[in-house]
């Protein structure tokens, strides 16, 4: 499913979704059941992973990986327009949000 999308960014954000959904965390538990086909597809997936990280690192030093990477780029690329005041207060946000409860953990899963 990711690998078929028809660019990269688009590879990359469909990728990033299902990592949002905790996928790399059922990924992991699939790779305790034994079938073959199963395992190519797992290797695919990270085979792919692993290239497209490299080439985004390749276009601009950016890992997806990194928290501060992304947060930088992020800033970087909204600092210098009216859409900072709009990241500052979607942080403002975030920081007060409680990371513990049933509400801030629903919260934070989203």
């Amino acid at each position: 499913l990711v690998s078929a999308a028809p660019s990269f960014e688009e590879r990359v954000r469909v990728r990033n979704e299902f990592v949002g959904l905790r996928l790399l965390d059922i990924i992991t538990r699939l790779k305790n059941i034994e079938n073959d086909d199963l395992a190519v597809q797992l290797e695919v997936f990270e085979d792919i992973r692993n290239e497209d990280d490299e080439e985004l690192i390749c276009q601009g030093g950016l890992s997806l990986n990194s928290h501060l990477d992304v947060f930088h780029a992020l800033f970087y690329k909204v600092s210098d327009s009216p859409q900072a005041i709009h990241l500052l207060n979607i942080l403002q946000n975030l920081y007060l949000m409680d990371k513990e409860g049933d509400v801030g953990i629903a919260v934070w899963n989203v």
